[in-house]
């Protein structure tokens, strides 16, 4: 973050803005990629995303900030994240992979299959996206009326 000095000369305020102090040990400019599910989830179900750090020193600890998004399926059909932070442990580092389970939501209603998006934004000091992964919810309720 830059350091802002205000200086008062002859009753003028001179502003200096000095260098910013350099990135904390976790930042870093490489784009860490979101390995994305193809399979859909089961409705009730978890499911686990991971974070891949294959473009530079696999030692590094790995920090990204975790979203969902509304699709056709409401937050109350998955667990909901509003920009919630993981940081890779030090086993998760020097395998350059790190993963988070994800759950839906069980309900008795017979529903079309759905899907939100699950986004994670990489903690680094450029803020590059990590990417998203759209998750389809396989219904698995017996045959209903959808749409009346």
């Amino acid at each position: 973050m830059p350091i802002l000095v205000m200086i008062i000369i002859a009753g003028v305020v001179v502003t200096l803005i000095t260098a910013s102090d350099p990135p904390p040990a976790f930042a870093y400019a490489s784009r860490l990629p979101i390995d994305c599910k193809d399979d859909p989830v089961l409705e009730g179900d978890s499911y686990r995303l991971h974070i891949l750090n294959d473009t530079f020193d696999n030692h590094e600890t790995m920090k990204v900030y975790w979203s969902t998004e509304e699709g056709t399926a409401k937050e109350s059909d998955y667990s909901p994240l509003h920009h919630e932070g993981q940081a890779s442990n030090g086993f998760q580092s020097d395998e350059g992979r790190m993963g988070r389970t994800f759950s839906t939501t069980e309900d008795v209603y017979s529903e079309e299959d759905e899907t939100f998006t699950v986004r994670a934004d990489n903690a680094s000091s450029t803020g590059t996206g990590a990417g998203s992964c759209e998750i389809e919810i396989e219904d698995d309720d017996g045959p209903g009326a959808i749409r009346t």
